[in-house]
């Protein structure tokens, strides 16, 4: 029961807050308005003075877990500001990966979570990317991060289990498929820090560009 104490007055980010914990503990399908009021403490109906609809409190959410994202200060080199950048994305799909798949599936609803996304962005212009360069670099890093995550958190041995198959032990000749049945469990710091290396690399080569190799006559 909500006493009187912890019934503060509504507003727009402590109904996203409330949210965002109740679609962590149960999953997106649980929320509703008339849930999300229970668990205030209010009417379902006191919410529409703070949200209009449930498209406008997914829009709140999602506000919410940009807000969360912890970026790396801005005077550092370019690829610590992008590793930072990376982890700080990360992080928040860690801790909310069912309200992180919202990002993919709702555009930015606000200046402010607009500005962290293009934090992104502006790290790669900063590094000496053209305007294209710096947009692809974007692209790529944001598939990057909503991918690891999404896989991390799709509990792929989970599903297969019923099915009768464990991963870790495929009754398989073929080697590369064993493997990955192996492999498919991990997903941990080192997997995610390797792949931004890869990817920062990458995107470095195309500002030092190696010369064709000149072939002897």
């Amino acid at each position: 029961m909500v006493t009187s104490a912890e019934r503060a007055p509504l507003n727009r980010d402590r109904i996203a807050q409330a949210a965002l914990g109740l679609v962590g503990r149960e999953g997106l399908t649980a929320l509703t308005m008339r849930r999300l009021g229970a668990e205030l403490g209010v009417e379902a109906m006191s919410l529409y003075n703070h949200v209009t609809n449930k498209g406008d409190l997914l829009d709140a959410i999602v506000e919410r877990v940009y807000a969360e994202v912890q970026l790396p200060a801005a005077d550092l080199p370019w690829r610590e500001q992008a590793r930072g950048v990376f982890r700080g994305f990360r992080q928040v799909g860690v801790e909310h990966p069912e309200a992180f798949a919202l990002l993919t599936q709702r555009a930015a609803p606000s200046v402010e979570s607009l500005r962290v996304l293009s934090r992104v962005f502006a790290v790669y212009r900063i590094a000496g990317f053209d305007d294209l360069q710096a947009w692809r670099a974007f692209q790529v890093s944001a598939s990057y991060v909503v991918g690891f995550v999404a896989t991390q958190h799709g509990r792929m041995a989970e599903t297969a289990a019923p099915n009768g198959i464990d991963l870790s032990d495929l009754a398989t000749d073929d080697p590369d498929v064993a493997l990955f049945g192996r492999m498919s469990g991990r997903g941990g710091d080192d997997d995610f820090d390797t792949g931004v290396e890869l990817l920062l690399s990458g995107f470095e080569s195309l500002l030092h560009p190696v010369p064709p190799r000149v072939s002897e006559q």
